[in-house]
């Protein structure tokens, strides 16, 4: 890797580092394994939190630390799995030579799903309330202004210091889960990418492909996923060459990035989300033993 990839993924890291440090976060020697344990969404809806509704599109929940922390470790546990076992399907349909369009697909979802885990240690959330759960809410709620609607909520969590206590605020949002990831994972990542102060191919190429100069992930997932069935098949295996070499070696993914500046096209496109995947993983490893404990880490493997 070159010196700016590790700078810029060492400001990363620092950057949601101090966002875990401002939540009151410790790693903890709880015996309990995450199976145990609740998660943050269950201790929203059954407690113990205080619940209170501010009108139809928020609310508020107020949880204890120690409890916020547990639900964090069971959730971040859970989601570390799921990655490494996506990683491992990818790897699997490589080897066996699966279809490149369902290879990025699955390279995409690890990328996406590491990217809601890191939000999710800085205290940002997204999540589904169906009804019933909008109504477990008005239930317990202290204070109801106004009946939430069904629908996608986003969470911000800040932890009180006087009184121990993390308070989530919950806001109605039209934006998908995929949208939500990649809008507030792009500016931490450019944020890093400023703070490192280079001006070579790497940091430039970066900053574009999280930028708007190129389409998000996303808009590339989509796009060999649905737009167009002959990329399951030889078009597909032509287009993505350069992308299965990248996808396989994540320093090879940041080289390929550091040569020169990239020019967008179909091919580079699909190369960028191996790109930004090793970047991703990369942070998000260094990142899990910030939170989970050496034998807990391990599980997920």
């Amino acid at each position: 890797m070159t010196y700016s990839s590790e700078k810029i993924g060492f400001n990363l890291s620092r950057l949601i580092q101090t966002e875990i440090t401002d939540l009151n976060y410790r790693i903890s020697d709880d015996q309990n394994h995450p199976n145990r344990l609740r998660g943050l969404k269950d201790r929203v809806l059954d407690g113990p939190a205080e619940l209170d509704v501010f009108g139809q599109n928020r609310f508020q929940a107020v949880i204890a630390g120690i409890h916020f922390n547990e639900s964090l470790r069971r959730d971040f546990f859970f989601g570390a799995s799921r990655i490494r076992k996506l990683s491992a399907a990818m790897d699997k349909l490589d080897k066996a030579e699966g279809a490149t369009a369902w290879i990025l697909t699955t390279c995409y979802y690890s990328a996406f799903f590491a990217g809601l885990e890191l939000l999710r240690t800085t205290g940002t959330f997204i999540s589904y309330f169906d009804s019933s759960e909008i109504e477990t809410v008005v239930q317990r709620a202290k204070h109801v202004a106004q009946r939430p609607e069904v629908g996608t909520y986003e969470g911000l969590a800040t932890f009180d210091t006087i009184a121990g206590e993390v308070r989530i605020e919950f806001t109605k949002t039209a934006t998908s889960h995929h949208q939500f990831v990649w809008s507030k994972l792009n500016p931490l990542i450019a944020r890093a990418i400023k703070r490192a102060g280079a001006s070579d191919p790497f940091s430039q190429n970066l900053a574009a492909i999280v930028g708007e100069a190129w389409p998000s992930p996303s808009a590339t997932r989509n796009f060999w996923n649905y737009r167009d069935a002959s990329l399951f098949v030889e078009a597909g295996e032509k287009l993505g060459v350069e992308f299965r070499k990248l996808m396989r070696d994540r320093v090879a993914a940041m080289n390929w990035a550091a040569k020169r500046k990239l020019v967008l096209h179909e091919q580079s496109q699909a190369s960028s989300v191996a790109l930004v995947r090793a970047v991703i993983m990369n942070v998000f490893d260094a990142i899990g033993e910030k939170v989970l404990p050496p034998k807990l880490l391990h599980l997920t493997t």
